[in-house]
């Protein structure tokens, strides 16, 4: 579908999903008992919705014999930094347990939740090792419960959503990866010069949060969305790069700075959706002048 100057339009899958991964040597002689006593100890509201996911089809939970199941993608949890002893631990486990829910989008991502609030619980119970497949990444059970929402169902994005960097020849690739558990496609930036790499990742977390808002309120208006119209500026402030690291108090008087963002479809190399932050068109500076520029007017740099 065509986007206007003004917009951009993305597609709105049905469903969003997440698995979580426990691998462990004590397996669980009942395991929608082990799970049921796993989601009790959440806090409300989380506790309940967690109940009635297992409940209902939406969060499930299966037991396999190690040698049965998916093999563990043992490269990328390290690439990941999964330390030598916690891959060997996870490797030698003998069972298996996989944990998978599915969700509308939109806000609040109860599939992420729940899921991560189950399995995190689980791995303290049984003991066992906690696998987020999504990204994916050995997390320690304690610290992903404290990833979990508050009461006012808020989050620290960069617990949810990384900044991976790739070098090449004319800079850094700078990406998300996270966005897509909310049926988004990932941002990226392109060329980004290496001094530059640090004050880009905060500006590459709160334009994440900037559009999870913007994409969460345009699917919750619509009536049953198969796509849905989003600016194509992203207006990010200060208090946007604070919010992504779990300041959630608001408090920002600058204009902030504008995104504008380039909808690039799959090519044959990643087959994956990017929205790319680019230079306005009339910006009269070359593509790296207007990412220093961005540095420069929302974090006061000189």
């Amino acid at each position: 579908m065509a986007d206007s100057d003004d917009v951009v339009t993305l597609s709105v899958p049905e469903m969003v999903q997440a698995t979580y991964v426990v691998t462990t040597s004590s397996p669980p002689d009942d395991i929608e008992v082990a799970a049921a006593q796993a989601a009790l100890r959440l806090p409300e509201p989380l506790r309940s919705g967690a109940l009635q996911m297992l409940a209902g089809p939406l969060l499930t939970l299966e037991v396999w014999p190690a040698e049965e199941a998916p093999p563990l993608p043992l490269d990328y949890l390290r690439m990941f930094g999964a330390t030598s002893a916690e891959l060997g631990v996870a490797s030698t486990a003998t069972h298996v347990v996989i944990c998978q829910a599915a969700f509308r989008p939109g806000w609040p991502p109860a599939h992420e939740w729940n899921a991560r609030g189950v399995a995190a619980a689980l791995a303290q119970d049984l003991p066992g090792t906690l696998i987020d497949a999504f990204m994916p990444q050995i997390l320690n059970p304690k610290q992903a419960l404290e990833t979990l929402p508050d009461e006012e169902d808020r989050v620290t994005l960069t617990r949810w959503v990384l900044v991976p960097q790739s070098p090449d020849d004319h800079g850094i690739w700078m990406t998300t990866k996270g966005l897509d558990r909310y049926g988004l496609p990932e941002l990226q930036v392109l060329d980004v010069p290496p001094t530059l790499a640090g004050p880009w990742t905060a500006v590459l977390s709160a334009a994440a949060v900037v559009l999870l808002r913007h994409w969460s309120r345009a699917v919750d208006e619509a009536d049953d969305p198969a796509f849905v119209s989003i600016s194509r500026i992203l207006r990010v402030t200060g208090a946007d790069v604070a919010e992504a690291y779990g300041d959630h108090s608001g408090a920002d008087p600058s204009p902030g700075v504008e995104l504008p963002l380039r909808l690039d479809p799959p090519d044959q190399f990643d087959e994956q959706t990017f929205l790319t932050i680019v230079p306005p068109d009339d910006f009269p500076d070359s593509p790296s002048e207007f990412l220093a520029q961005v540095c420069d007017d929302l974090f006061d740099a000189s």
